[in-house]
């Protein structure tokens, strides 16, 4: 089991070699496309090697290049079925601001993208135990609609923006466990953080900011 980081000038990416799948959670910006293949081929694989593209939701800036790899690879994606308009349209939807920061976010870096239609959408969190018996998929609704997280057998959980790490996108203290700018229902949000906490994932990879501990989630938001 491997998980690699894709760091991306604004979000991760995340390239996961399950021993039986080789699977890439989120694909960036459209703009990300030629430095998304060449960091997978720098790590030895190549997109005609990913069975699929999970995406934990459907903002621009992690399914923006879907559409790209769908055309060039003939790629599957797979989203829950309440984040399947955003990409259908190729739109965030409307966005919720936390704050002023998040509103100069908003601003500035949320896009349309290519619109896609996806390959497999999710109606409940079981649907993927067929397909991908080695990933346990949880819905984790409260960023969007459609959030998703993505648990691996290596105790590791992707966790899109449920929370991110750090402050200026992850540029920050990466590891410290924040809220996301955006939010669309923080009572379902909060929700989901206990939800994912008792799964028994140890580590949680946001889709901004880096690895994060399950007790520094803990201590900050189920005290």
């Amino acid at each position: 089991m491997l998980i690699h980081r894709i760091k991306l000038p604004i979000a991760n990416a995340y390239l996961v070699d399950t021993g039986q799948h080789l699977l890439l959670v989120d694909c960036g910006m459209p703009n990300d496309f030629n430095r998304l293949v060449a960091k997978i081929e720098a790590l030895g694989y190549h997109p005609y090697d990913i069975d699929y593209i999970l995406l934990t939701h459907g903002h621009v800036d992690h399914c923006g290049t879907a559409a790209q790899f769908i055309q060039h690879y003939n790629l599957t994606t797979v989203i829950h079925k309440e984040d399947a308009p955003l990409v259908l349209a190729g739109h965030c939807g409307e966005l919720q601001t936390t704050n002023f920061v998040s509103k100069l976010v908003k601003r500035f870096l949320v896009k349309e993208f290519p619109p896609f239609k996806p390959g497999i959408t999710l109606d409940a969190a079981d649907d993927l135990d067929a397909l991908l018996p080695e990933v346990r998929c949880f819905s984790l609704p409260g960023h969007s609609k459609g959030s998703l997280g993505f648990l691996f057998q290596n105790g590791y959980m992707i966790i899109g923006d449920v929370l991110m790490g750090g402050f200026l996108g992850g540029v920050l203290m990466g590891k410290r466990p924040q809220f996301h700018y955006f939010i669309n229902d923080p009572i379902r949000l909060k929700e989901s953080i206990k939800a994912m906490c008792k799964t028994g994932a140890q580590k949680f990879l946001p889709g901004h900011g880096n690895v994060l501990k399950a007790g520094d989630i803990r201590h900050k938001f189920l005290k």
